[in-house]
């Protein structure tokens, strides 16, 4: 079985996902482990990401409009 997406968004979905596992005695995998990729979760990192890469003011705004 392959879960992933919102699960995938936070510290505690990934850990959630390796006791499902475990307690299944079988592998359950999100995307990147299918695929042999690390897992990056950058929802739960987020804070971090803008604090290390921060975007220009009114990015999001401008963003929000580009979208209608």
């Amino acid at each position: 079985m392959i879960l992933d997406h919102h699960l995938m968004r936070s510290e505690e979905g990934a850990l959630w996902l390796d006791a499902l596992s475990a307690s299944a005695g079988r592998k359950v995998y999100c995307a990147a482990d299918f695929m042999k990729f690390p897992r990056q979760l950058l929802e739960a990192q987020r804070a971090d990401l803008y604090r290390q890469m921060p975007v220009p003011a009114g990015w999001h705004d401008a963003y929000a409009h580009q979208l209608e």
